[in-house]
């Protein structure tokens, strides 16, 4: 990757729309769309550095989690508070503890998945 490549890319990750990263690396637009649909090195490096972002903001969210159910529960307990607040706040929880559940199911059967397949191949992974 060239260094104008690696100035889009971090444009593009810093950036809230492909117009501002374009202005911010002084490329443009329509060369940084032609990076992210052709250039597979640029592409990789672009998902990786993404999911690498979203797994550290994921981090910061379980951390914090426990403190958010906190406060979704003192706000649901509190009868000083307005009903239609303390309702939101019960959905919320409602909704983030289903989100929770499911991807946990999903992710215990992935790696059984993954289990699995590495045992038919004889330890291989193709995953």
């Amino acid at each position: 990757m060239n260094m104008k490549q690696a100035h889009g890319l971090a444009a593009l990750l810093s950036s809230n729309s492909i117009t501002e990263a374009a202005k911010v690396s002084g490329t443009s637009e329509t060369t940084l769309r032609r990076w992210l649909r052709e250039d597979a090195e640029f592409i990789e490096a672009y998902n990786t550095q993404l999911r690498t972002m979203l797994e550290d903001a994921s981090r910061v969210g379980q951390v914090r989690s426990a403190e958010a159910m906190k406060c979704f529960v003192d706000v649901m307990g509190d009868d000083a508070i307005n009903p239609q607040t303390r309702i939101t706040a019960a959905r919320s929880l409602l909704e983030f503890t289903l989100k929770l559940t499911e991807f946990t199911e999903l992710k215990t059967q992935m790696e059984e998945l993954e289990r699995r397949i590495k045992k038919m191949d004889g330890g291989e992974n193709r995953v």
